[in-house]
């Protein structure tokens, strides 16, 4: 799923926000969810969040916490036709 599914770490931003980056436009979700398997993408989103909870856990304490993170959506190679268009269109 990872490979299918990827996403990275980049690194923080000037505030110290964790910053992530995910290359949403080479993820293939439809095919996914048109073949009965949704939920194993949503199994790997939630995944990808308890990943987050774990570092934060990991890398702060109470007081420096930070429960924030920038996603960058990568929309490179996104078809809009092809995610929202029915099945033989």
């Amino acid at each position: 799923m990872l490979e299918e599914y990827p996403f990275r770490f980049l690194g923080y931003d000037k505030q110290g926000v964790i910053v992530i980056g995910i290359p949403a436009g080479i993820w293939e979700v439809k095919p996914r969810a048109q073949s009965g398997n949704g939920r194993e993408l949503l199994l790997h989103i939630t995944q990808i969040l308890e990943r987050f909870a774990r570092f934060l856990k990991s890398n702060y304490s109470v007081e420096t916490i930070k429960p924030q993170a920038v996603l960058i959506l990568d929309l490179h190679h996104l078809s809009i036709q092809q995610s929202v268009s029915k099945p033989g269109e």
